[in-house]
């Protein structure tokens, strides 16, 4: 016995499947997906396609709104100190100073809190 393909033969929706169906997501339940099933393989067809050309339109204007907000983020962080703008368009906040000393993650204060060097002059006299 040979075994068939479970993958439906490669069929090019024809012209006038594609024509007037325009996909509405609010439209798209499951009366209406029934009923293109009932109008036969090429309305399938039409539909996936239809669906297919809509999430591309969609991630194509992810793209492009992501871009836009990288573009904006960086004019947002511009001022005086990484471009060619005025140090008086900076506004009133201050720039916050680089720490330059690098922590050691050692408590501050002497190495043991309870002994001290004292001085004894005892022997003093």
């Amino acid at each position: 016995m040979a075994t068939s393909s479970a993958e439906p033969p490669a069929v090019e929706p024809s012209p006038t499947a594609l024509e007037g169906l325009d996909v509405d997501l609010a439209d798209l339940d499951r009366e209406y997906i029934t009923a293109t099933y009932r109008r036969g393989f090429e309305a399938i067809v039409a539909l996936i396609t239809a669906l297919v050309g809509l999430v591309q339109r969609v991630l194509q204007d992810n793209q492009a709104l992501r871009e836009q907000v990288t573009d904006l983020r960086h004019q947002l962080h511009r001022d005086s100190h990484n471009s060619s703008k005025p140090p008086s368009s900076d506004g009133y906040a201050k720039r916050r100073a680089k720490r330059r000393r690098v922590r050691s993650g050692r408590k501050p204060g002497s190495s043991s809190p309870g002994k001290r060097f004292n001085v004894s002059f005892s022997g003093f006299r």
